[in-house]
């Protein structure tokens, strides 16, 4: 992005804003709003941008961004599956077996820990110290 054009951008968006999405994004944008989900994540559409950095998603905080707390409702309209854009996400269909949308817990406390159930075929070599004299 040139210099012209990023502090058009900055200058659009607004110092605070456009701050937070230099150190959330690693970009400036400004585009349309056009939902929040349950998170608090904002999704925004500028269609002036080139086809696949035309939609993107703004962090509710500051810092790391997990992209697995998009939910699957947004993920499609993300990735250009459909242009359905998810107004009131209790309207979706869902069946009995569904559960609702959990982020990925791969490293964090809650991560998946598996353990073995069976014994170990090998055994550790524990070298024996020859004495020295």
């Amino acid at each position: 992005m040139s210099l012209p054009r990023w502090v058009g951008k900055v200058l659009k968006a607004g110092p605070v804003r456009a701050a937070r999405q230099q150190f959330n994004l690693d970009f400036v944008k400004t585009g349309q709003h056009v939902g929040t989900d349950a998170a608090g994540n904002k999704y925004y559409e500028d269609l002036t941008e080139h086809y696949g950095r035309d939609r993107w998603v703004e962090p509710p905080t500051w810092g790391h961004f997990d992209p697995s707390s998009i939910p699957a409702e947004w993920h499609g309209w993300m990735h250009k599956m459909d242009d359905h854009i998810v107004k009131n996400p209790e309207d979706q269909p869902r069946s009995k077996w569904m559960e609702p949308h959990t982020e990925n817990p791969t490293g964090t406390s809650k991560a998946y820990k598996a353990y073995s159930t069976t014994t170990s075929k090998f055994e550790a070599w524990e070298p024996k110290v020859a004495s020295r004299s």
